[in-house]
């Protein structure tokens, strides 16, 4: 292992990448250090990067990103599940173990996790990551490091999916069909849904959905939410069950919930704004159950089964790898969507 470790930070007010070095934190005796191999780009990199922050969570210089693959280069004395030269993922969520929500099970609602979000120095865009042994997850033979990235996104998708009730025989809506809306679709579909419809307002976007198995799309134009609603609808030739919200936006929460069926689910999975205007009569009458979406509980093991068994084929997802001195031209054509980008990565090798 080396000793020079090197990290991406963004300048908070120049929105500027540089890349500096920086020091490798040494394990502790439950810990393990990655060699950081491919980092996926989440859209709450976006966010921070593009806006600056989520909310009322904002950022100074920082690293970013926790969509993680890399091989173990040492390990903590009290380490015995994992090995120097093991394949790897993270599990970037670090919770306090002792709250109520953990205790309960809600581990993603811990209010004191410990997540690799930006902090000073605590995203994985660097060539070396400390991180306890028990939030790493080592790789099956035929899932390659560049798609142990993806086990992450593919998580909180499959997480999304569990939450809203996805299941057998389920008309699902997916309104996005960027990463998590396509990894949505794929989980749904791994889950016996049976039939799915996706919507967004780019062609190549509705294109990859088809390709992806969607059974229909809907490329959206009007800007009436109800009007598309009532496409939707004429898509399904009934009112969905379960809309998967993979967009963040106003428009197309309003559309869910005009188009969902009584007594069904519309999920906000997709990052919102911090206050949305919504047809609150709608959601009464209609009696909605309207929820969000936080993370993943215990959707690990799930999502590299899945890929593993062939189940959950991500590879189509995986369009764009840039090194680390290209993050700038890697963040624009992830935030445009540009050139058929879906999910693009960084790659830490020889950094």
């Amino acid at each position: 292992m080396s000793k020079d470790n090197v990290a991406l930070i963004m300048d908070q007010n120049s929105r500027k990448f540089h890349v500096e070095k920086v020091s490798v934190i040494e394990p502790g005796p439950d810990d393990v250090v990655v060699e950081i191999h491919t980092v996926g780009i989440c859209g709450t990199d976006l966010h921070f990067w593009h806006e600056g922050g989520i909310g009322d969570a904002k950022v100074t210089s920082h690293v970013f990103g926790h969509e993680t693959s890399g091989t173990i280069v040492k390990t903590g004395k009290n380490v015995t599940t994992l090995n120097i030269g093991d394949r790897v993922c993270i599990d970037p969520n670090i919770c306090c173990a002792s709250c109520f929500h953990c205790r309960n099970g809600e581990y993603n609602l811990c209010q004191y996790v410990d997540f690799s979000l930006p902090k000073p120095y605590q995203g994985h865009f660097c060539k070396y990551f400390t991180h306890p042994a028990l939030y790493v997850h080592k790789l099956p033979e035929n899932i390659s490091l560049e798609e142990g990235s993806m086990v992450e996104p593919l998580a909180c998708a499959i997480w999304a999916c569990k939450r809203a009730n996805v299941g057998m025989g389920k008309k699902i809506l997916i309104c996005g069909a960027g990463s998590i809306g396509l990894l949505c679709l794929l989980a749904s579909k791994a889950l016996g849904s049976s039939t799915i419809v996706v919507t967004d307002v780019k062609l190549g976007r509705i294109q990859s959905a088809e390709k992806l198995g969607a059974d229909k799309v809907i490329l959206v134009q009007s800007r009436d939410p109800q009007e598309v609603a009532k496409q939707i609808v004429e898509a399904f030739g009934c009112q969905p069950d379960i809309t998967l919200d993979c967009t963040g936006t106003e428009a197309a929460a309003q559309t869910a919930i005009y188009a969902a069926a009584p007594g069904g689910v519309v999920e906000i999975v997709g990052m919102p704004h911090k206050h949305a205007n919504l047809p609150i009569l709608e959601i009464v009458l209609k009696e909605l159950n309207v929820i969000g979406c936080l993370r993943f509980v215990h959707c690990f093991s799930i999502a590299l089964d899945l890929m593993s068994s062939g189940k959950v084929d991500i590879k189509p997802l995986m369009t764009h790898k840039f090194k680390l001195h290209d993050a700038e031209k890697a963040f624009h054509t992830s935030l445009t969507g540009n050139d058929g980008s879906i999910k693009v990565s960084l790659s830490l090798i020889d950094s």
